[in-house]
């Protein structure tokens, strides 16, 4: 699985440049971002692996990555409300 830049991701890399001027719900959003391209990644390394160690590697770094996902998810719906 090869991820193709957007035009979205192409803005979001732009407003990332200035980091300085980045309110904390935009620091979140990005980091929002970044978990769900490690996720899609860590999705296609599981697909892809065979050998047991490998796998079972691939399941912990997919479980690290979802719960990333899910705290930064919580923290950005409760500073958006």
């Amino acid at each position: 699985m090869l991820l193709r830049k957007s035009k979205k991701s192409e803005k979001n890399q732009n407003i990332y440049a200035t980091d300085g001027n980045l309110s904390e719900l935009d620091k979140l959003r990005l980091e929002l971002i970044e978990a769900k391209y490690a996720l899609d990644a860590a999705y296609s390394i599981l697909q892809n692996v065979t050998e047991p160690d490998l796998i079972d590697s691939a399941i912990y770094e997919l479980k690290s990555v979802q719960m990333r996902y899910t705290f930064l998810h919580k923290k950005f719906v409760e500073l958006s409300a």
